[in-house]
């Protein structure tokens, strides 16, 4: 569940105010959650970069991108 605009705080406990009333009304709930702190290790940064910048991703944007993968 993605919610735009919303800090974690929020998103956190909006999910667990729905765990809680799937609960109360005898239903189960099923959680799948994703670490992608690692993806961008598997990727060769050169080549993505060089795409990004392919599909007009540039300026700030692309530079913000290459500081992420560096550090």
């Amino acid at each position: 569940m993605v919610q735009e605009g919303k800090c974690s705080e929020t998103i956190i406990q909006s999910y667990i105010e729905r765990i809680q009333q799937a609960l109360d009304k005898g239903l189960h709930m099923i959680g799948i959650f994703f670490d992608l702190t690692k993806a961008y290790d598997l990727l060769n940064h050169k080549i993505l970069l060089e795409e990004q910048y392919s599909y007009e991703i540039k300026g700030t944007m692309n530079s913000w991108f290459q500081s992420y993968m560096a550090n």
